[in-house]
Order: structure tokens, then sequence, then C-alpha cells
């Protein structure tokens, strides 16, 4: 790290002292459906752009920054569905019982209202603010029901992956 350049700018900094913007992304597009995701994933790629996918911005090894990068914010995709007998793609019609489905933006408090509703449970974590998919569930998914019922990524019955090309379950 360049430790000569000042990355504090503080309200009543000096103004000729010279700051930048940290580990920020220079560009960020507010997505609302997997077809943004696409459309900016082959953005980035044609024009060579550091990429970097961000819910909340929780990310205690701060992989939802980076300098100069474009950022792919999913806050905006909230949707959460109920099914009785969820049949997963590729499976051949075969369910395996009642599931939610959460879109990418959705955090843990949503999530805990919505399944609060329909008098289900859910194996995820207790911080409210942090976003149910992406990270969270993907790196291990820490609950406080992990002794009862696993990881929250052991619950996990389909994730949907967007990509530039195919989307692929």
């Amino acid at each position: 790290m360049n430790t000569t350049l000042n990355e504090t700018c503080y309200i009543d900094s000096d103004r000729t002292i010279p700051c930048g913007q940290g580990n920020l992304p220079v560009y960020g597009v507010a997505v609302e459906s997997s077809d943004d995701i696409a459309n900016t994933i082959k953005y980035a790629s044609i024009k060579n752009l550091r990429l970097i996918i961000k819910n909340t911005g929780h990310d205690y090894l701060g992989r939802s920054t980076g300098r100069g990068a474009l950022s792919i914010w999913t806050h905006k995709m909230q949707n959460i569905s109920f099914s009785d007998n969820f049949i997963p793609e590729g499976c051949g019609g075969t369910g395996v019982g009642t599931t939610v489905t959460i879109d990418a933006g959705v955090q843990l408090a949503q999530l805990y209202y919505a399944v609060g509703q329909m008098n289900q449970s859910v194996v995820v974590g207790m911080a409210f603010t942090v976003g149910a998919a992406g990270g969270y569930i993907q790196g291990g998914g820490h609950s406080p029901m992990a002794n009862y019922a696993g990881m929250s990524t052991d619950n996990v019955v389909e994730y949907k992956v967007v990509t530039a090309k195919v989307r692929v379950s």
C-alpha cells in the first residue's frame, strides 16, 4: 500500500492537502434483475473493468469494495417467495418440501419478517442488516440454529447464478 497518499478526508482538513476516496468503486449499477446483472458483467468485460458485487457492503475482508472498480449493487432485488413443494431445476419433477426463495438484495431482517409471517423458521444469522444471499450464505452462513440444522449453506436447495453469457442453476 502506498502510505504517502492521504486516504483520510475530514470535514475540517486543510483543503490544499490531497486525499483519495480509498478503496471505493468509481462506478456503480443499482441492478433490479438478473438481466441487469448480465448486462453489467458484459459491459465490465468489454471495458476491462474490475468488477465487485455488493449487497449491503458487510464484508470483513473488504470484497464489496475495490479501488476503481465497477460495483454491481444488488440491494434493489428484494423479492421473497415461498413454495409448499419446491422443485429444483433438473430434478425430474421431484419436490423437496417447503422453501423460501430470495433475491440477491434481501437482508436478514426482511427474511426473518417474511418467514415469521408464514409461521416458518430459517437457518440464518443474527445480524439483521447482513444480506441473506451472497457472501454470507455462500461463505458458510453461521447461525444460532447451526447445532440443530447445520450451517445456512447446508440448507440451500438451489442457487441461480448469473454470468455474462448464460444463467446457470
